[in-house]
């Protein structure tokens, strides 16, 4: 679902530092979907910002965990038989539940000309970021990893029609 940015010279500053286009959930949904922390669950992609992909791709997977540290991820396993053998992709996004710990938080802020006033503070408070990860091994892969299979039982990685 689209989370409106109410804090937009933040956010385009956020993604300049990233070097990404970070996606936006509001906080109330990303815990009611990923409520336990420390654990994968399936998450239904239709309630993320990345819900396109499901309509581009032949999607497999998607899972999430919620750290108790304020961070989590959501991985996207999708098939794309032009890369077979390896036709499994995956897409990692790190999940920041309080941009506030952000390294570079100060100067982001500083930087996209705002401050801390009530609208940046009700932003952070109720919106999560997802920075995509970039490309590495784990990208390409044969099938599904063991922490997916276990949620969601073998999915096949190829279409056969």
């Amino acid at each position: 679902m689209p989370h409106s940015t109410q804090a937009p010279r933040f956010h385009a500053m956020l993604q300049r530092h990233e070097n990404s286009s970070v996606l936006t959930m509001a906080t109330s949904e990303w815990r009611s979907a990923v409520s336990v922390p420390n654990r994968y669950i399936e998450l239904d992609i239709a309630i993320t910002p990345m819900s396109e992909l499901a309509s581009k791709a032949t999607l497999l997977a998607t899972v999430a965990i919620r750290h108790s540290s304020g961070t989590g991820q959501v991985e996207i396993y999708r098939n794309d038989p032009r890369d077979a053998p390896c036709n499994v992709n995956a897409d990692f996004f790190t999940v920041v539940e309080n941009i506030e710990q952000h390294p570079r938080f100060d100067r982001i802020v500083s930087e996209a000309s705002t401050e801390m006033n009530n609208n940046l503070r009700n932003y952070i408070r109720n919106t999560i970021f997802l920075i995509p990860q970039p490309k590495d091994e784990r990208h390409w892969s044969t099938g599904l990893p063991a922490h997916v299979t276990a949620i969601m039982g073998p999915r096949p990685s190829s279409s056969t029609s």
